[in-house]
Formats: structure tokens, C-alpha cells, sequence
């Protein structure tokens, strides 16, 4: 596929082989990319593929591919387009590549990407600002210049856009200018500013009283547009991130319009799952008296249009809300975890975040069947979960399970699993140091750095 330049194919396939393996079989096919000798056939699948699995090369491979891409943006686009003449956007499958190899190069070449990202052409479309910022993940702090440094930090207060607002929370850490300019546009409603804080309780009392507001005036918008029947996506952040600054800062909460959205019928299945999730997942800091008026409401809540996606529904993100809340019996629970365990993609999908979440606990023996489920995302929840429950309450089931998934061919299930150990950067125990050690040396640089982030807690 890589040599005949079915790009499309190659990417389906690679991301298949990549989540579940043979991943040597992935590592094997990009390792044989040539930079410096390529054919026009094979440039776009040869891009595709660096972009996909370049975390797999090695370490002086994935030196020298950066380094060629580097060049390319240097002095050579216009002489490999005048060449070529590639059918693709040779500007934005660089960017896409470069992002890929990152995590399996050295760090000696950070300075220059630094510099590549801070003069990035100002007037880029979306689409090439969050495929620039994506370089942003994997770029070294420690090895990026002073004076890349400093280029990097005029461009984020250059102007306020998706990539000047992930160099802020790239600097935030050690730069209170760049730490302040993020809480200040978080405090106006900019949820991609609210994402960039490694923890949204570093906003004061006083800003995020102010940002809650802000909230609830677009929720209540919202909800006079969906009582219209308009309909708008970016509405399903907004409701998530007032739902979760609600818990975070209880002293200047605003409940009354999440419950309006829960109980309205003509709210989409996305808007309310989005909301029911995140509170199952705080459902031990919710007050008693918002936990009276959501059991009141659950016939309402269970009642949604169909959401943004075709088809899709509230998949039982009613029934987790409800378990999550104790709104009915342990036996019910029970019962209605199984019932979702052998439902639709989304329902099993939200029967393993039930579990993570730390509820039914005598149900969790049900992971051991998903994390081998057909579908890729019930798959990594499942295995989520079992990381989010082996940090929370060791026991030898998911002691058990981490290993197996430690095991596992492909990065979609370590991933998964190091993202479960470390959700809110518990105490490392036993089962995580295992896991984190043994993952250390997989083929994946992207499961490695991770595996290091969790023995470095």
C-alpha cells in the first residue's frame, strides 16, 4: 500500500494494525521511508505513513526525518512542489508528519522546530494552526533556545488564535505573563484557554465566579436556540465546562440551567450525555440537594432528540447518571450495567465508564470481556477504566487485567491503561509501577513517554 500510494488504504490500515498489532509489522513498513530518495507515487501514502507510525522509528531515523522535513520548510517547498507536483498539501502533511516522528527523535532538534512554529505564516487556516500546535505536545521545554524561546512567546501574544493559545499553555508552566494571559481568556469563555490549564482550580475564586457567568449566558442562549430548533456543537463544551467548574467551585455554582438542559426534550443526546457523563464522574461531590432534583428529572433526562451524529442517542447515558447518583437499588444497577454491557457500541462504551468511575464495583469483572470487544473505543474505556480503578482500590482482578493489557500487541490498550493510572496523578502503587516499567520498552515512543509520566509520579 505504501509503495502503490493508496494513501487512503494505508491510513485504515496502519491505524488498525497500530491500536491492536502486529505493530512490528507497522514499524517494519515505515522504518523502509526513504526521505531523501522518494518516487511522486509515493509521497503522499510515505507522509501518510510517517504521520501515522513515525513514533515507531528509531531514534537516529526519526532524527534524520525531521531533519529533512525541517529543511523543507527552510529552502526547499517551492523546489519539492516544483518537482513533484504532488497532489496532496505538501505544507500540511509536513506539519502532520513532523508531529508523528516527534516522540521517537532526540531531543537536540526542538530548537528548531520551536523556531518552525513560531514563524508559522500568521494567516493560516484553522486547520494548519491545530496541526502546528499538535508539534506542541511533544516539544522539550529544557531543550528549546532562549531565543527560540522568546520567538515562540511573541507569537503567542502576537494575536489571540487556537495556536498562540497552545504556546501559552506550552509556556504557562514557568512563564507568569503567558500563565496569566491563559486565565485571562478562560475568564472571558475561552474554553480552548480553559483547556490548556493543567488544572482549572488554579483559577481564582473571583475568576471563575466571572467565567461561570459567562457560561451560563451562552447556556441559556443555547437553550433558547434549541427551543427554536437550531442546533450548534460547540454547545456541548460549553455545557461541559460549566458542569465541571459547578464542581470545582461549589462557593459560586450555578446549577439551574443544567438541569433546565437535562430536563429539556428537544436538547440533543450529545448535549445531555456530555453533562450526564461528567457528573456520574463526580457523582461523590454532588450536592444533595442537586442529586434530589436530577432523580426527579430522569424520565425527563432520558428523553432526547438524536444528536449530532446520525443515529446517535442517549445510549444509556441516562441509566450511568442514575446508577452514578444511587437513584436505584444495587440489584437495579446491576442489572442495567449488564444490559448496557451487551447493548450498542455507545451503550457498552458508557457501561465501561460507569465501572471506571468506581461504581458497581461487583461488576467489574465485565472489563475482562471488553477490553477484547470488537469495538476500538469500548476497548480503550475498558481499559481506561481499569487503569482509573487499579490506582483508585488495587484489587487482584484489575492487578490481573493491567498486566494483561501491559501485554497486549498495539498502543491502543496501553495507552489507554496509562491514561487510567495516572487520571488525577493518584500515588503510583504497585500495579502502576508494574505496568509503567514494563511499558517502557514498548515499540510505541508515544506509550514510552507516557510509561515515564506515570513512574514520575
Amino acid at each position: 500500500m505504501r509503495r502503490s500510494g493508496d494513501d487512503k488504504s494505508l491510513r485504515l490500515a496502519m491505524r488498525r494494525l497500530l491500536w491492536d498489532g502486529p505493530i512490528d509489522a507497522v514499524a517494519s513498513a515505515v522504518a523502509r521511508i526513504q526521505p531523501r530518495s522518494r518516487t511522486r507515487t509515493a509521497m503522499a501514502t510515505n507522509f501518510a505513513a510517517l504521520e501515522i507510525a513515525g513514533e515507531l522509528l528509531s531514534e537516529d531515523v526519526a532524527a534524520e526525518t525531521l531533519e529533512w522535513m525541517m529543511n523543507l520548510f527552510e529552502d526547499g517547498l517551492t523546489e519539492f512542489t516544483d518537482s513533484f507536483q504532488p497532489t496532496m498539501n505538501v505544507r500540511l502533511a509536513t506539519y502532520e508528519a513532523m508531529a508523528g516522528v516527534m516522540p521517537a527523535a532526540s531531543t537536540a532538534s526542538h530548537s528548531d522546530i520551536a523556531r518552525i512554529i513560531a514563524t508559522s505564516p500568521t494567516d493560516h487556516p484553522g486547520l494548519y494552526e491545530e496541526r502546528i500546535a499538535d508539534l506542541l505536545d511533544w516539544l522539550d521545554a529544557g531543550s528549546v533556545d532562549t531565543a527560540d524561546r522568546a520567538a515562540l512567546r511573541q507569537r503567542a501574544f502576537q494575536t489571540q488564535s487556537v495556536l498562540s493559545t497552545r504556546i501559552l499553555g506550552w509556556l504557562g508552566t514557568d512563564d507568569t505573563d503567558a500563565f496569566e494571559r491563559l486565565k485571562s481568556q478562560a475568564g472571558q469563555g475561552d474554553l480552548d484557554a480553559l483547556a490548556e490549564l493543567s488544572d482549572v482550580q488554579l483559577l481564582d475564586l473571583s475568576e471563575a465566579d466571572g467565567l461561570i457567568a459567562v457560561l451560563e449566558e451562552r447556556t441559556h442562549q443555547a437553550l433558547s436556540e434549541i427551543r427554536d430548533g437550531r442546533h450548534n456543537s460547540g454547545t456541548v463544551g460549553t455545557f461541559d465546562a460549566l458542569t465541571l467548574l459547578n464542581f470545582q467551585f461549589p462557593d459560586a455554582a450555578r446549577w439551574r440551567l443544567v438541569h433546565e438542559v437535562l430536563r429539556e426534550p428537544a436538547a440533543l443526546a450529545d448535549q445531555k450525555s456530555t453533562i450526564c457523563t461528567r457528573i456520574a464522574s463526580l457523582a461523590d461531590r454532588l450536592p444533595a440537594a442537586e442529586r434530589e432534583r436530577l432523580i426527579d428529572s430522569l424520565d425527563d433526562i432520558a428523553t432526547a432528540a438524536e444528536g449530532f451524529w446520525p443515529g446517535s442517542r442517549m445510549a444509556g447515558a441516562d441509566i450511568v447518571l442514575a446508577v452514578a447518583i444511587d437513584a436505584v437499588a444495587p440489584n437495579e444497577a446491576e442489572a442495567a450495567v449488564i444490559r448496557l454491557a451487551l447493548g450498542s457500541d455507545h451503550q457498552r462504551v458508557n457501561a465501561a465508564k460507569l465501572l471506571g468511575y468506581g461504581h458497581c464495583p461487583t461488576m467489574q469483572p465485565m472489563l475482562t470481556r471488553m477490553i477484547g470487544d470488537p469495538h476500538p473505543p469500548v476497548r480503550s474505556h475498558a481499559a481506561r477504566s481499569v487503569g482509573q480503578i487499579a490506582a483508585r482500590t488495587p484489587i487482584p482482578l484489575t492487578e490481573v487485567l493491567a498486566q494483561h493489557i501491559a501485554e497486549a500487541d498495539g498502543r491502543l490498550l496501553p495507552l489507554a491503561l496509562l491514561a487510567g493510572l495516572s487520571h488525577d496523578a493518584p500515588p503510583l502503587n504497585r500495579i502502576g509501577g508494574a505496568a509503567g516499567t514494563r511499558l517502557q520498552d514498548h515499540p510505541s515512543a508515544h506509550v514510552r513517554r507516557q510509561a515515564e509520566r506515570v513512574l514520575g509520579h
